[in-house]
């Protein structure tokens, strides 16, 4: 599995995007509010974690669920702001025309003026050995 940085934005006419599940913490073990809750060490890039001992091991916080690393991995990253985030939207996709899944994360910013480092994470599908899911993070105002 990789996490690539980059993401394909243009789509053929033939291709369409198809819109992949992918869950949260908080929707499927019931944490509360992981984007301030859960630490990480890692400064404005994001890893795949794929079994309960490297999730125990590299996420600190009151959220230890036991997680379903038979079916899914965890995408999870940090991104510096200069302002308290409000929300962070999650889109999951297979892209055109490459057919590559990507994760798209905007991260809305709410209007105090604070640094802030929240968590995201998604938890998507088991990624197949050698898979690649392609990152994009935007920082945008509310």
């Amino acid at each position: 599995m990789l996490l690539a940085a980059h993401i394909f934005s243009s789509c053929n006419k033939e291709c369409q995007e198809k819109v992949l599940v992918s869950k949260s913490l908080e929707a499927l073990y019931g944490c509360h509010d992981t984007r301030n809750t859960l630490s990480i060490d890692l400064t404005n890039s994001a890893v795949i974690i794929s079994s309960q001992a490297d999730y125990e091991s590299r996420i600190e916080g009151p959220c230890s669920p036991a997680i379903d690393f038979v079916n899914y991995d965890l995408i999870i990253g940090t991104r510096t702001t200069t302002q308290v985030v409000d929300t962070i939207l999650y889109d999951y996709r297979i892209a055109c025309p490459s057919g590559n899944k990507t994760l798209v994360v905007d991260i809305m910013l709410g209007s105090t003026v604070q640094a802030d480092d929240p968590v995201f994470h998604q938890l998507v599908p088991k990624l197949g050995n050698g898979e690649i899911v392609s990152l994009s993070v935007f920082i945008k105002n509310n």
